[in-house]
């Protein structure tokens, strides 16, 4: 258990350290940053570098005992301020997905034709015989069994709406 907690605090310390340097780098402008050193920068990308505001909040103790602890995060508070980000409002085409929203409609559309249309065949070539109470294991008398379909049928009404 101890072994594993050290481990832990390991991997927690690398990530902390990749996220720094990533910081340091973002701070002063660098052509290239490393997002790729750990999980966490890889998660905090776009909230670091992209296209968005990010809040940081430090937290530091008054204690003196702490005083080396708070001064770290104080620096390391400052070199995320310096931080800047060209936010960008994400324009996208909609009519270009509209089109391709609709020719996926359509093509659905056509599955669906296609489909009914086999399945009227089949069910011209040889209807469906209905199984035993036997074979189901369960009773239904002629109403139950229309109920039901008009059920199946009206759901499937309604999705074909949406």
């Amino acid at each position: 258990n101890h072994g594993k907690r050290l481990v832990e605090g390991g991997h927690i310390n690398r990530s902390l350290l990749a996220l720094g340097n990533c910081i340091t780098a973002l701070a002063v402008g660098a052509r290239y940053v490393n997002y790729r050193d750990s999980k966490l920068t890889r998660l905090l990308k776009d909230a670091l570098g992209g296209n968005s505001r990010t809040v940081m909040i430090a937290h530091v103790s008054p204690a003196m005992v702490h005083r080396d602890e708070s001064k770290n995060t104080l620096m390391y508070a400052d070199r995320a301020n310096r931080i800047t980000n060209k936010l960008e409002r994400n324009i996208t085409d909609v009519d270009h997905h509209e089109s391709q929203y609709r020719d996926i409609i359509s093509d659905l559309k056509n599955e669906i034709s296609r489909l009914r249309n086999k399945m009227h065949e089949s069910e011209a070539e040889e209807p469906l015989r209905p199984r035993s109470n036997e074979e189901t294991g369960t009773e239904m008398n002629s109403n139950d069994l229309k109920a039901l379909r008009e059920k199946l049928v009206s759901a499937f009404k309604e999705q074909m709406k949406l």
